[in-house]
C-alpha cells in the first residue's frame, strides 16, 4: 500500500460545495423535485390528480397522502416508482433531516445520509476527519444532498462516488471537490477535461436520467490511503457489481464502507458490467482485511422486520457467505437468474455476468 492521499488540495477554502442549481422537473402537487431535467409544470394549471403537466415524462401519484409516484420515461426506460409513501418509519437513532433525507450518526465522525423515499433506498456516507471530510456517494440527485452536507459539517468536503451508476452520482455536480478512483475504465471516460461515463457504467437510461458532466479534482490511486486528518481510509477496488466499483476500509474504526459490493437484499449482478468472476475475486481478497467485529455499512437496504429504515449493516460472515455461494455457483455449472447467498442476501444474475466464469 502506498502513501496517503490528501483530499481537497485544489479547493482548500470553504466546504467544497459549489451550490450550482441542477436542472430538475417538479410535480407541482407533490412538491418533490425530480432528477429528470424536464420543465416544471405550471402550479396553477396542474391537474388535481397529480399528472406531470410539462416535460417529456408523464407521472401520477396516489391520493390519501401516500405520494406514490410513477413516471413513464420513454421507449428505452421502464416505469419506475420514484418515491415511496409518506408514512415511512425510521429506526432508533435515525431522524428526518427534511421530508426526503434521513440521517443517522453510525459512528464517531460517520454520518449516514439516507434517501428512504427513493425506490433504490440509497444510503450515502459523510466521513469526517480532523482536517477534511469525504462524502461517499451523492445519491440519485432527486434532492440536493449538498445542503445536507453543509448542515452537518464545516470541513472542506470531497465527493467520491463508489461507482458511476446514476443512483450514486446524481448529486455529484453540486460539489467543487470531486475525487475519482484512478481506474483505466474511468480515465477512458474523460474527454476535453470532462468526465462522461459510458451508458454501461452510468445505467441512467433505465430511468430516463441524464448525466451532468463534471471536472475531476483528484484521481485517487487504488490501494492508497485517503488521509482526512486523524482518520485514514483504504481505497479498495471491489469489482463485480460493476467494473469501476470501489469500497473504503477504516481499519482503525473497524468499518468497511461496502457501497454496492454487498448489502442486505438482492445483489445486482444482472446489469451491464456485472462480472461474477470479479465478484468472487473481490470477496476472496477482501476477507483477510475484515475482522469478526467489522461493521459493514452498505449503500442500499430494505427496512427491518418492523419496517423501520436505518443505515444498512452487514458483517464479515456475509462476505464469507457471498464468496462461498459464488464458489458453489461456479462449480455447479448452472446459469440461473437467481442464486441464494444466505437469509439476508441473494444474487440476481444474467448470462453476460458469466462470461469470464471458469470452473476449476
Amino acid at each position: 500500500m502506498g502513501g496517503a492521499a490528501h483530499l481537497g488540495e485544489l479547493h482548500p477554502e470553504g466546504n467544497g460545495l459549489c451550490g450550482r442549481p441542477q436542472a430538475r422537473g417538479q410535480i407541482a402537487e407533490a412538491r418533490l423535485p425530480l432528477a429528470c431535467g424536464c420543465d416544471p409544470p405550471d402550479a396553477a394549471g396542474a391537474p388535481g390528480a397529480g399528472r406531470l403537466a410539462a416535460g417529456r415524462h408523464r407521472g401520477t401519484f396516489g391520493g390519501g397522502g401516500r405520494a406514490l409516484a410513477v413516471l413513464r420515461r420513454g421507449p428505452a426506460c421502464r416505469d419506475v416508482v420514484l418515491w415511496r409513501e409518506a408514512g415511512l418509519m425510521l429506526g432508533k437513532g435515525v431522524r428526518w433531516f427534511d421530508d426526503w433525507f434521513a440521517i443517522e450518526q453510525v459512528a464517531p465522525g460517520v454520518t449516514a445520509i439516507g434517501e428512504p423515499r427513493f425506490h433504490q433506498l440509497n444510503w450515502n456516507y459523510l466521513i469526517e476527519g480532523s482536517r477534511r471530510a469525504l462524502l461517499l456517494d451523492t445519491g440519485p440527485g432527486v434532492r440536493d444532498i449538498a445542503k445536507v452536507v453543509r448542515a452537518l459539517t464545516n470541513l472542506p468536503v470531497t465527493a467520491l462516488p463508489s461507482h458511476m451508476h446514476f443512483d450514486h452520482t446524481g448529486g455529484l455536480a453540486a460539489f467543487d471537490n470531486i475525487a475519482i478512483a484512478d481506474l483505466p475504465v474511468l480515465r477512458n471516460c474523460v474527454a476535453d477535461g470532462w468526465l462522461r461515463p459510458t451508458d454501461e457504467l452510468y445505467v441512467g437510461y433505465w430511468e430516463g436520467m441524464t448525466w451532468t458532466p463534471v471536472k475531476v479534482s483528484q484521481w485517487l490511486e487504488v490501494g492508497r490511503e485517503i488521509d482526512l486528518g486523524g482518520r485514514k481510509l483504504a481505497l479498495l477496488h471491489t469489482p463485480g457489481h460493476s467494473p469501476d466499483s470501489i469500497s473504503l476500509l477504516d481499519a482503525e474504526a473497524d468499518i468497511f464502507f461496502a457501497a454496492d459490493f454487498v448489502y442486505p437484499g438482492k445483489l445486482y449482478a444482472q446489469i451491464e458490467g456485472a462480472d461474477l468472476k470479479a465478484y468472487l475475486d473481490s470477496a476472496t481478497a477482501l476477507l483477510p482485511r475484515l475482522t469478526d467485529t467489522t461493521t459493514i455499512l452498505c449503500a442500499h437496504g430494505k427496512p427491518d422486520a418492523e419496517r423501520l429504515h436505518a443505515a444498512p449493516r452487514l458483517a464479515r460472515q456475509d462476505v464469507a457467505d457471498l464468496a462461498a455461494s459464488l464458489t458453489r455457483l461456479r462449480d455447479s455449472g448452472e446459469r440461473p437468474d437467481r442464486w441464494p447467498v444466505n437469509d439476508r442476501l441473494s444474487l440476481l444474475l444474467w448470462e453476460p455476468a458469466f462470461a469470464t466464469w471458469q470452473s476449476p
